[in-house]
């Protein structure tokens, strides 16, 4: 049963040992401090040890609250974040509150009135939560070992730049475009265990040339965050988000996988077919991708096998590099991906291009209105 608080206050379990009247953040299914910057799910209102029961006063409630001053400040001073889950008058972050009391010293707990436009998403909205043993990753963060977010996961700037959470196949490049390296995982697979109408799960034959080495492999998970389209010989086709799988060895097999939301119609044994892809995000690559793989985004950090996990740039402003002259024009500003995620402008009398991934448009130039940076407008 899904629960909800329709209060001010709720019990988490602390993360670390916890300060009263401090600001804490969501990390891990536990609250811990929010640093310098970082936005906040409310305020202790006990002080506690790590791995024990903490109330704490929300972030959205009404009110007044007490919180703890990290220096010095006056009375009607704008507050912000700062380390340790205290408050400060130093710019960081957005704004916490003003300042109803005088600070006179680090520690000090002070009266302050939290800021309205807190509870408005002026800062990134991440939709999905942190995995169980992940942490916080921020967009400009080197990549991670750990996987922190399930691949895939979106994320939007205040300013409407979004981000996928990505896994690096091979060290990145910065300056040109990533491709998925996914091909279809299977390949018109027999439905292998009728399944009713209103199931989640569907069981599937892999291929023997299936799963993305063409080895009939498919570890646990892999297709999760990747689709499934099903054809049912009773019905129309339809698709679903993929959630999870069973492993499948060499040579494929029977495989189970489990899906975002029911199956319309019943998926009959043998009769049935379906074909599964998985997350375009779970291998990204950079280099000459042939043409026949599609560009993704751009890689703001430089992610490696060993370090794979990382925020890619999925639609935005970007500086790509251009082959040869991009915007250098009038009527010159639609730009189109080359073959190892470079820009091209869409020339549809150049037979290299004329059929290329499209980009997005150039949104600067040089005074003179020739070739500027670019910086370009991508959405992928």
């Amino acid at each position: 049963m899904s629960q909800y608080i329709d209060g001010n206050y709720k019990t988490f379990t602390s993360g670390e040992a916890l300060a009263i009247y401090c600001r804490v953040k969501y990390s891990a299914g536990t609250v811990v401090y929010a640093d310098a910057g970082e936005p906040y799910i409310g305020i202790t209102m006990e002080a506690v040890a790590t791995a024990t029961p903490v109330t704490v006063r929300l972030r959205t409630a009404s009110g007044t609250c007490k919180v703890t001053a990290a220096g010095t400040f006056s009375t009607a001073a704008q507050l912000y974040g700062a380390d340790d889950g205290e408050v400060d008058d130093v710019a960081a972050g957005q704004v916490f509150g003003m300042a109803l009391e005088a600070a006179t010293a680090d520690g000090d707990i002070i009266e302050a009135i939290p800021a309205v436009d807190n509870a408005s998403p002026s800062y990134d909205m991440v939709f999905g939560p942190v995995l169980s043993g992940g942490s916080e990753q921020d967009i400009d963060d080197d990549p991670s070992a750990t996987q922190n977010y399930a691949i895939g996961t979106r994320r939007q700037t205040p300013d409407g730049e979004e981000f996928h959470y990505s896994c690096a196949g091979m060290t990145l490049n910065t300056d040109v475009a990533v491709w998925s390296n996914q091909s279809q995982c299977v390949s018109y697979g027999i439905i292998a265990a009728t399944s009713a109408a209103a199931a989640t799960s569907l069981t599937i034959t892999v291929g023997a040339t299936d799963g993305p080495a063409g080895d009939g492999v498919l570890a646990l998970n892999y297709l999760a965050g990747g689709r499934v389209v099903v054809f049912p010989h009773s019905d129309n086709s339809f698709v679903r988000t993929i959630t999870g799988n069973a492993a499948v060895a060499a040579g494929g097999g029977t495989c189970v996988i489990t899906l975002s939301k029911a199956i319309p119609v019943a998926a009959t044994i043998t009769v049935d077919h379906a074909e599964a892809m998985a997350s375009p995000y779970a291998d990204v690559r950079t280099g000459d991708a042939g043409g026949a793989r599609p560009f993704l985004g751009q890689a703001t950090v430089v992610a490696t096998a060993a370090a794979p996990y990382f925020w890619l740039h999925t639609s935005g402003i970007m500086w790509l590099a251009p082959q040869g002259e991009v915007g250098d024009a009038a009527h010159d500003a639609e730009v189109v991906f080359r073959h190892d995620g470079s820009l091209d402008e869409h020339d549809y009398s150049d037979a290299y291009n004329t059929k290329a991934q499209h980009a997005g448009f150039v949104l600067t130039r040089a005074a003179a209105g020739t070739q500027g940076a670019p910086f370009v407008k991508i959405r992928c």
